[in-house]
């Protein structure tokens, strides 16, 4: 595919869109010291003053810092992510041109769902997930620009895999990357598989020992005390008021369904995605149509009823989650259109609140 601009105009366009992404993203990235002290700041401040515990490292090492210097754990903790975020731009910026510049790449630039996530939700840009995101792309621009050995490779992925892990337990989970990017970027899969058994084993290792130490009350409390902060204070959005430190005193179970819930809408959105998709040409318009307008809602409008009625479950499951629609009266259809059953002669169906029996058990 040829390039959309001339290379000139190519080079000039992606420097200026990095110099651009990086103005904006330093804004708010310091704003976010302010904005979301509760979530975004306290995560990177997790520390080891009330003993091992997971996601740990660069709390206790912005507390060092802070103690010697005399300074703020929390100004560390924005140079911490900051200098990760300014770490992936300049090895994506790298990567962007030594590459073609055709319109793939250029989208893939300027994506809101990639380097321009952390403007568009800077809440969730900053959070330690970004450790991984930056060590990856320097990886890579790393493998790229000059021939690496085995030994770098294995020295540099135990030294991300471990400490990322003792940061944030999801990075080994992200561990596969590197072995892609070793691959694609021109080592043989027997060697990449070498190269790649002591750093898994070491985040493997790591893990299990975050596992273990997830955090309780009293972990919480000697945490936020070393920072000059009370645990759990009600209607206060400071560090240790709510969440990421107050959220280590939290059981397995009760993270899971906090963690479910978050992720439940989401989960809708994609049961009815593969809803559309199966449900044939021109019928995802009929299902929108009933999902949206109740008037139209008419189980007779298509010959697999129940099919039909899969279909708007998932799409009313989601315009509920919007408050664009009522729960009751689409179950109540859709159970009566799972149920091939008719209030009337024409095919359609008694949305009356008071029919309880049309409510599956």
């Amino acid at each position: 595919m040829e390039s959309v601009f001339p290379s000139k105009y190519s080079r000039l366009s992606i420097n200026l869109f990095f110099a651009y992404l990086g103005s904006v993203t330093l804004i708010a990235g310091v704003l976010m010291v302010r904005l979301s002290r509760n979530w975004t700041i306290s995560d990177w401040l997790i520390n080891y003053e009330g003993g091992f515990i997971r996601r740990g490292l660069p709390g206790q090492i912005a507390f060092d810092l802070g103690r010697y210097l005399h300074l703020s754990p929390v100004f560390f903790a924005a140079v911490f992510y900051l200098s990760l975020v300014a770490a992936l731009l300049v090895a994506f910026r790298s990567l962007a041109l030594a590459t073609s510049y055709n319109v793939w790449v250029l989208a893939l630039v300027v994506s809101p769902a990639t380097l321009s996530f952390a403007i568009l939700h800077p809440q969730a840009g900053f959070r330690k997930e970004i450790i991984f995101l930056a060590a990856l792309a320097v990886f890579v621009a790393l493998l790229r620009k000059t021939e690496r050995s085995s030994l770098w490779v294995a020295v540099y992925m135990t030294t991300i895999l471990t400490a990322g892990t003792l940061s944030h337990e999801v990075v080994i989970f992200y561990s596969p990357y590197f072995f892609a990017a070793l691959v694609l970027c021109g080592r043989s899969v027997p060697k990449a598989v070498k190269e790649c058994v002591v750093p898994f084993a070491a985040g493997a290792v790591v893990l299990y020992a975050c596992s273990t130490h997830l955090g309780n009350l009293e972990v919480a409390a000697k945490v936020c005390s070393s920072l000059g902060y009370k645990l759990l204070v009600p209607g206060s959005t400071e560090i240790c008021a709510s969440g990421a430190i107050p959220y280590l005193t939290k059981s397995r179970e009760a993270a899971r369904t906090e963690a479910f819930g978050l992720i439940r809408p989401s989960l809708w959105g994609c049961l009815s995605f593969f809803c559309i998709a199966g449900a044939g040409a021109g019928d995802w318009r009929k299902c929108v149509a009933c999902a949206v307008r109740p008037e139209t809602r008419d189980a007779g409008a298509m010959d697999d009823r129940r099919r039909h009625a899969r279909c708007i479950a998932a799409f009313v499951c989601v315009w509920h989650r919007l408050g664009a629609v009522d729960l009751y009266p689409c179950l109540q259809h859709c159970h009566a259109a799972y149920a091939g059953r008719r209030e009337d002669g024409r095919g359609a169906y008694n949305w009356d609140r008071s029919s309880e029996d049309e409510l599956p058990a």
